[in-house]
């Protein structure tokens, strides 16, 4: 059988996957470039390093997240160190990074993110904004540990706490200035859900009771006695949450209630505001 690069090219293709992944793949298993893969596709490779290429394909065939396979993803500019305790950071989650730029008081300011994963919302607010004190936190040890070293990776200080929502935070930490949060907000066994998400992304982060809102009224609950006077309160959500999640938002006393699109034009993010005094 012949070992060659171009055999793994055209094992990819014969498995119906897209070029760009396949190269994406290969490149990252070979430590070559794309252009590389292209040129030198008469390269024979060791049977060993064949071989496991050749499973690497067979597992992006499968579904695999092609982040996963890789071990990095990117998230606003910021290429991340990912791993299966953590989901893969997605465009539609810079709604959330943006509004909350947009709305952040001006100057030095406390923010904490609940359910970090890989640190990515945490991290590019941090690149973006170097004169906020950010305090992240999750309840997974293995998806703290990325996040760690993702702000290691970018030199970027953030402050890590492992907790459950708000249990487990240190009491001198509020009040703050804003929370921010993309936690579990899919209804177990929603039909709508990819496969590949279901299968290989982590459950504790997918999934929430209540249609999806447990975890959304825990956290703005408990924000409405950690906020300061005027403070910022942002949430990601499915698209088809935001007027269910508006209400319950101005039930629990919030002002200023509103929700951002996501780049297919759907409700994502919503922010409202601590009443002041």
């Amino acid at each position: 059988m012949s070992t060659t690069v171009a055999e793994l090219l055209r094992r990819g293709r014969a498995l119906g996957l897209p070029g760009r992944e396949v190269r994406a793949l290969l490149s990252h298993r070979l430590e070559q470039g794309p252009t590389w893969l292209l040129a030198h596709g008469d390269a024979t490779l060791e049977a060993k390093t064949f071989t496991t290429c050749a499973h690497a394909l067979d597992r992006l065939a499968a579904s695999e997240p092609l982040p996963y396979l890789l071990g990095e993803g990117d998230f606003a500019g910021l290429a991340l160190t990912l791993s299966p305790a953590t989901l893969i950071p997605r465009p539609d989650t810079e709604v959330l990074l943006e509004g909350a730029l947009d709305r952040l008081p001006r100057g030095p300011c406390r923010i904490l993110e609940l359910g970090t994963g890989s640190g990515a919302l945490a991290l590019a607010l941090k690149a973006r904004r170097p004169d906020v004190t950010l305090l992240a936190s999750d309840i997974s040890v293995d998806a703290l540990a990325v996040a760690r070293a993702n702000a290691a990776r970018h030199g970027l200080p953030v402050e890590f706490w492992q907790s459950d929502w708000y249990r487990g935070l240190p009491a001198d930490g509020f009040p703050v200035d804003a929370i921010l949060s993309n936690p579990p907000y899919i209804a177990p066994e929603d039909p709508d859900l990819a496969p590949s998400v279901a299968r290989y992304e982590p459950a504790l982060a997918l999934f929430a009771k209540d249609n999806g809102f447990a975890a959304l009224q825990e956290i703005l609950t408990g924000a409405r006695t950690r906020l300061k006077p005027g403070g910022l309160l942002g949430l990601e959500h499915g698209y088809g949450q935001g007027p269910a999640l508006a209400a319950r938002l101005r039930a629990a006393g919030y002002d200023a209630v509103e929700t951002l699109n996501d780049l297919a034009d759907r409700p994502r993010a919503t922010f409202a505001r601590q009443p002041h005094g």
